[in-house]
């Protein structure tokens, strides 16, 4: 197996962690952090030794990062995502009343991963066009995951039948000498809105972006660079803020690039080759699984 949304469409496709789709989406790692502070009544964001620095850039340092680039090239791998991507935008449509994204807040946040995902743009656009979709089901569903090697996994899905989802990763897991752990895995990741900017256009650098993240609400910004190697402003915020975030972003005639929720890993565990390979297992049959739409780690 995503950064994947989400080798990603956000293991080693991912903002912190990897995503089924979405860590190819939104690779990236976390070495500190921004925080707000107040000063003489003034609130401002402060930078302390943060560094956000795309997975690809950093692939040769890590064995991992360099498994997962290499499998999410294929053909293969692209339509598993895409066919993942097409059931997200159909139950974001069923769930929100609306196939337009400027009126359905979800819905645009899959349009943006699918678009990163350089997913083509007719299929989009035919998705949208559909008359009637997701006629099943689909109820959204967190599992937390012990995996080799200590490791922990968050997985973010669709399914029509949780316990069978359920049923099925633990299988998955029991061949890896996994296991599913009820509020057993959170704790070793923090949740974030995350909203990419492009800067190009607008004038924005990082200097004014501070000063937007405090009037959209935002807690933290960096400047980091894209898969393609194109610099963009990354907002990150509260998750309960995020929908609210993404939305001035977009009135004050920002570009925004791609968002959505992350879970972002606070630690990361090296892993031995053995414990690698095993991992590798597990991601494989987690891409192969339909319900399966994000998966994050914490490995080094």
């Amino acid at each position: 197996m995503l950064d994947s949304v989400l080798r990603p469409l956000l293991m080693r496709f991912r903002v912190s962690g990897r995503q089924v789709f979405t860590d190819r989406l939104f690779p990236l790692c976390w070495s500190s952090h921004l925080w707000l502070a107040k000063d003489a009544g003034h609130s401002r964001i402060l930078q302390r030794a943060c560094e956000w620095t795309s997975v690809r850039s950093m692939a040769g340092h890590s064995k991992w990062q360099n498994i997962r680039h290499i499998k999410a090239a294929t053909d293969a791998a692209r339509a598993k995502t895409f066919a993942k991507l097409a059931r997200m935008m159909k139950a974001a449509i069923r769930e929100g009343k609306s196939n337009d994204p400027k009126f359905n807040i979800k819905l645009a946040q899959v349009v943006d991963v699918a678009r990163r995902a350089n997913m083509p743009t007719a299929k989009v656009e035919s998705i949208l066009k559909e008359k009637e979709v997701a006629k099943e089901l689909l109820s959204p569903f967190v599992l937390e995951v012990k995996g080799p090697g200590g490791t922990f996994l968050i997985l973010e899905g669709l399914t029509d039948n949780l316990r069978r989802t359920r049923q099925t990763v633990k299988m998955y897991l029991n061949k890896v000498g996994g296991s599913v752990v009820e509020n057993g895995a959170k704790h070793a990741f923090d949740h974030r809105g995350v909203v990419d900017v492009d800067p190009v256009g607008t004038g924005l650098d990082l200097e004014r972006a501070v000063d937007v993240a405090i009037e959209v609400g935002a807690e933290d910004v960096v400047q980091v660079s894209d898969d393609d190697g194109n610099d963009c402003l990354r907002f990150f915020c509260d998750p309960r803020d995020f929908y609210a975030v993404r939305k001035k972003m977009g009135e004050k005639g920002f570009e925004i690039r791609c968002s959505s929720l992350e879970f972002i890993a606070r630690t990361r565990v090296e892993l031995s080759d053995e414990h690698l390979r095993l991992m590798e297992k597990l991601n494989d049959w987690l891409d192969e699984d339909q319900d399966v739409t994000k998966c994050y780690d914490n490995i080094l």
